[in-house]
């Protein structure tokens, strides 16, 4: 009673999320946005340019801007802080408005490390 999301479209969702076609990030918008209008999750992802980012070279390119706007990050990696890597993936999540999957970014930051 007074859901707009129909079976179909959660059901959609889900598989949407276990194929990992989309992000956790990606996902809450995309259930807030089915809550307030029923719209279908692929419709919402299309519409509001959520699409997983999945492009290796497009990712790169980003983390080659992020690398060269935080020296002191890759200094303190190289000298054994962890969470320097950690700071560096946030950075890229960020730029990629948490559309790239953090583990992709943290094995492609890695190869230029």
């Amino acid at each position: 009673r007074g859901f707009l999301i129909t079976p179909e479209n959660f059901a959609e969702f889900v598989t949407l999320i276990y194929e990992g076609r989309i992000s956790s990030k990606i996902a809450k918008t995309v259930l807030e946005e089915m809550f307030k209008t029923g719209a279908d999750p692929s419709h919402i992802i299309e519409e509001k340019g959520l699409t997983q980012l999945t492009d290796t070279g497009e990712i790169e390119k980003i983390i080659k801007e992020v690398i060269s706007k935080n020296p002191k990050a890759i200094e303190d990696y190289k000298k054994g802080k962890e969470n320097a890597l950690q700071f560096l993936v946030g950075q890229v999540m960020a730029a990629t408005r948490g559309r790239a999957k953090p583990d992709t970014v943290q094995q492609l930051l890695k190869k230029f490390l």
